[in-house]
């Protein structure tokens, strides 16, 4: 199932929380987003599995596969919970309106923002200003915007 893709978007993803919470699309751009209250709902019931597929502008795929992925609730801000992962930071959901480590406005889009951010694939589409696109910083680092990202889940 596909939780987000952004394919060839000029579309700012720094929006309120509450649009967040619920899914929304622009098909003409390309733009999908589940709602955190629906990717909760589907994760709290079974283990999925979390990929990460991103292309960049000379047409190389990366992917990134996370195990046993889980969403938190509303009430522990859509808490991003998964096997791969270890340390004591939680990656919890902001938007400029409920920027809980001020990284969502700085950085142009709401994400699971850590001490900033390693990855942002809500930023603004294409633009290259540190931090502020579609980042993933292992791969293209911070000046770099991502062409296509997409986010599924699969049950395990």
């Amino acid at each position: 199932m596909a939780l987000q893709s952004s394919i060839g978007i000029g579309t700012p993803m720094l929006q309120v929380s509450e649009i967040f919470q619920m899914n929304f699309g622009l098909q003409v751009v390309m733009l999908y987003f589940v709602g955190l209250q629906t990717i909760y709902e589907i994760t709290s019931s079974a283990s999925y599995e979390l990929r990460f597929d991103l292309e960049d502008y000379d047409g190389n795929w990366k992917f990134a596969i996370y195990s046993n992925f889980k969403l938190g609730d509303a009430s522990a801000n859509y808490t991003l919970n998964y096997d791969v992962y270890t340390g004591n930071a939680e990656y919890r959901f902001a938007t400029y309106d409920h920027d809980f480590n001020e990284c969502s406005f700085p950085f142009s889009g709401a994400w699971w923002f850590n001490s900033c951010h390693n990855a942002n694939l809500n930023g603004l589409y294409g633009d290259t200003r540190f931090g502020k696109g579609l980042n993933w910083k292992q791969w293209h680092g911070f000046y770099y915007s991502l062409k296509t990202t997409e986010i599924k889940i699969r049950r395990m």
